[in-house]
């Protein structure tokens, strides 16, 4: 789903100084003051959007053990701290700091040039990265070595920004935020396996551990009513067949039902071992680093049928969202405790109606149920 770009500039321009809280009776406002460093909790549960700041106390989530945040994006190439004030760049250096300062866990995504651009949100896109002559490749559309230059320079000026300036943080890398729905055809895995096979031997080469990139999965390649024999993960390992031994890490959104799974098997937490069957390296390393449930009356004041930024997924009563949030949550605790789902990352802390939290510190049916879930000893 396109939500990532829109979700992290609204909490973005909203918030503009981070309000920290390390303990009950500390507050400290603006990044520049000295804390103390919290060192990384032990957890697996997160949450997209886990250190924005303007929902209240930034810690909510995060002093029970919800310490993953998947809040941190830039373009390939883009340094941190570069872009117009409000962008994903401008404030990751922010995010990082508290990140650091509340002992979480930071995942970044790295996309292509032209990403988010106005009419191609979950559309075939002409720039994604492909192979191209230079002469093309001077005309604007994005090549497959412009993204691997792009991504090592991005990837390595933010382990060196946590080396330098936050001892002790982690920060994991994905690679593009849902490409399936921007090859062409959409989910064509070759043509994303095409990227991967040149960005992998390179990356590790730079210095960037295989085991801090994770590359995106998903169930069969299905658009237009017409489904890819094989699916996503087949289809990468037929175009590059050295892809079976070179992926270290993967992430998944199985946006889905609670129990069972969509038609394409592709959608639903327990597609995940499914999905998890067909991979031939990686396997033990899994991310899911979205997951959600759209309720219609969060967010809502005008009470639209649908939603507000559901984006096409069924809107549901609050209730019932929180109930199969949490439905996900146990059977996704089950992967955890068998040692190959090291991460699930719930979209979102607020964003519609997928919110944890409204402005003011509210937590909404579903918030209540992750920190509740995270609360107990079934979150380990």
């Amino acid at each position: 789903m396109r939500r990532l770009l829109v979700a992290f500039c609204c909490l973005a321009i909203i918030g503009a100084v981070v309000a920290a809280r390390i303990d009950s009776s500390s507050h400290v406002a603006g990044l520049s003051a000295p804390l103390l460093v919290a060192p990384p909790k032990p957890g697996w549960l997160g949450l997209n959007g886990n250190s924005s700041n303007y929902l209240g106390t930034v810690d909510t989530f995060s002093k029970v053990g919800v310490v993953f945040d998947r809040n941190l994006e830039l373009q390939a190439g883009q340094l941190p701290g570069e872009g117009p004030p409000g962008s994903p760049g401008r404030e990751l250096v922010e995010r990082l700091a508290v990140d650091q300062r509340l002992g979480m866990s930071p995942v970044a995504v790295i996309e292509y040039q032209g990403y988010g651009r106005p009419g191609f949100e979950f559309h075939e896109d002409p720039e994604f990265p492909s192979r191209r002559a230079a002469a093309e490749t001077a005309q604007g559309p994005g090549s497959i070595d412009g993204y691997v230059q792009g991504f090592i320079r991005s990837a390595l000026a933010v382990r060196r920004l946590a080396a330098a300036r936050y001892p002790g943080t982690e920060v994991r890398f994905e690679v593009m935020n849902e490409p399936w729905g921007y090859t062409t055809p959409q989910f064509d895995g070759g043509r994303y396996g095409e990227v991967l096979a040149a960005l992998l031997p390179a990356a590790t080469a730079a210095g960037i551990p295989s085991k801090d990139i994770y590359v995106a999965a998903t169930g069969e390649g299905c658009s237009a009513g017409r489904c890819r024999a094989g699916g996503w993960v087949a289809d990468m390992y037929r175009a590059e067949p050295a892809l079976r031994t070179q992926i270290a890490g993967w992430y998944l959104h199985p946006y889905g039902p609670a129990e069972g799974v969509t038609v394409d098997e592709n959608g639903g937490i327990q597609a995940v071992p499914l999905i998890r069957a067909g991979m031939a390296s990686g396997r033990d390393n899994l991310i899911v680093s979205e997951l959600g449930f759209c309720a219609r009356d969060v967010n809502n004041p005008s009470g639209l049928p649908e939603g507000v930024s559901c984006h096409g997924a069924p809107a549901v009563a609050a209730t019932q969202a929180a109930a199969s949030l949490r439905s996900s949550l146990e059977q996704a605790s089950a992967y955890h405790r068998e040692g190959w789902l090291r991460a699930l990352i719930v979209y979102s802390r607020n964003d519609g109606g997928w919110a944890m939290q409204l402005p003011g510190g509210a937590l909404t049916p579903s918030g209540q149920a992750l920190l509740d879930f995270a609360s107990s000893s079934a979150s380990g």
